[in-house]
């Protein structure tokens, strides 16, 4: 009988090179998912003294800055999340927070 560890320990490392390239097309999943801004449920407007925003798990958000917008879905498991990591180049230029509150059996966690 032939050992069979050998056969799927090559198994494993094929299936585990492949994960990281699948990931480096998109942004990372724990963020969320970007939307088109048609499919936001609400806006936010960011202001000069605007720091941070709170949203609920799922919720989908169209995000407006001066002219310039873009949508966003918070699918993902984090619980904040930085704006300037998903946001389209050059959108805003400074630290802002969406905090990001989780939902328990269909109710909003308060």
């Amino acid at each position: 009988m032939k050992n069979p560890v050998p056969a799927m320990a090559l198994a494993i490392f094929a299936l585990g090179s492949t994960l990281p390239a699948s990931h480096a097309q998109s942004a990372d999943f724990r963020l969320g998912t970007a939307i088109e801004a048609s499919q936001a449920e609400r806006s936010i407007t960011i202001g000069a003294d605007t720091r941070w925003a709170n949203v609920q798990q799922g919720e989908s958000v169209r995000f407006v800055s001066g002219q310039a917008s873009f949508a966003w879905r918070f699918d993902g498991s984090r619980s904040a999340v930085d704006l300037m990591q998903v946001a389209p180049a050059g959108f805003i230029d400074r630290p802002f927070t969406v905090y990001v509150a989780r939902t328990h059996q269909g109710r909003s966690a308060n």
